[in-house]
């Protein structure tokens, strides 16, 4: 987890829902109903630029931070587990540094094996919410991961791991791409994570088509992708 996710909005919708402004590149981005990892996505950050002025923008990056290690030197990490942020090196830097995101979501899917070798997938999203924001972390290299936690409620019936939510109002100190004190970085974790369970508490699951188990052939660009099936004869 989190594997494959949706944003059913497009370039400019993201634009306007989140009031950031994004390039001509990411404004140009279609909605996508299955977005797999190495795949670019929108993403929401802040950085200063020249005179130290900070500034809100989307970008498109690629999901994935490459691993430093020499036995996986370069597959793509999609997840940061909230739990390593404070211990795993590549993690650790990125989030003291600043270096945060919010990747913009209208749900992500997990799968269930409802016979032997037969798994079905599960759309998890807010049916009152047009957005989810999943806390993240990019990498210099234009790379990105969603940070995530134990499944909780609906969610974790369905899977044991879930993103970590961002409460809307917290994100602007999640987005503050100023260097973080660990005593700082760790009073943030805590209250994105409470904000997380309350977001957690208000997700739906349902069936959805077979066709998300070949992430080749998928038809990305389908909202039908995201319709209720009949876990019976799914």
């Amino acid at each position: 987890m989190c594997g494959r996710y949706a944003i059913g909005k497009s370039g400019e919708d993201l634009a306007r829902t989140l009031g950031v402004h994004f390039p001509a590149g990411a404004l140009a981005w279609e909605p996508t109903y299955s977005l797999a990892i190495t795949n670019s996505a929108p993403v929401v950050r802040e950085r200063l630029v020249d005179g130290g002025e900070l500034q809100r923008e989307g970008a498109l990056l690629r999901w994935g931070v490459p691993d430093p290690a020499p036995e996986r030197l370069g597959k793509p990490m999609q997840n940061a587990r909230l739990s390593s942020i404070h211990f795993f090196e590549v993690w650790k830097n990125l989030y003291r540094s600043g270096m945060r995101l919010v990747v913009p979501m209208s749900g992500y899917f997990e799968w269930i094996e409802t016979k032997p070798k037969y798994k079905v997938p599960i759309f998890i999203h807010d049916p009152a919410a047009p957005l989810l924001l999943a806390a993240g972390l990019w990498s210099p290299d234009e790379t990105y991961t969603v940070i995530t936690v134990q499944g909780k409620d609906a969610a974790g019936e369905v899977h044991n791991r879930m993103p970590l939510f961002l409460d809307p109002e917290l994100m602007g100190s999640w987005l503050n791409p100023e260097a973080l004190a660990p005593k700082d970085g760790a009073a943030l974790l805590r209250d994105v994570r409470a904000g997380s369970d309350i977001i957690a508490s208000k997700l739906y699951t349902h069936p959805v088509s077979r066709e998300l188990n070949n992430v080749r052939t998928a038809p990305r660009e389908d909202p039908r992708l995201l319709e209720p099936v009949d876990l019976a004869t799914a």
